[in-house]
């Protein structure tokens, strides 16, 4: 069994998914561990229209504009 940390780790770590954003969105208020596995954004829930939205468009903001 493998939770969303773990997960969200393996991504980060493997090859053909390192460079993918990942937005994580829970109930946890876990935004610090989130951002620090690797996490693109971090979205705490209930989870509003406008706040995905803004997540969202701050990555597609970060593939056009790679720092």
């Amino acid at each position: 069994r493998v939770d969303g940390w773990e997960l969200l780790h393996r991504f980060r770590h493997h090859a053909v998914t390192a460079a993918i954003p990942i937005i994580v969105c829970t109930v946890l208020p876990q935004r610090q561990l989130a951002l620090s596995l690797g996490a693109a954004d971090f979205i705490q829930k209930p989870v509003t229209g406008p706040d995905f939205r803004a997540a969202l468009e701050r990555q597609t903001a970060a593939v056009e504009r790679p720092e």
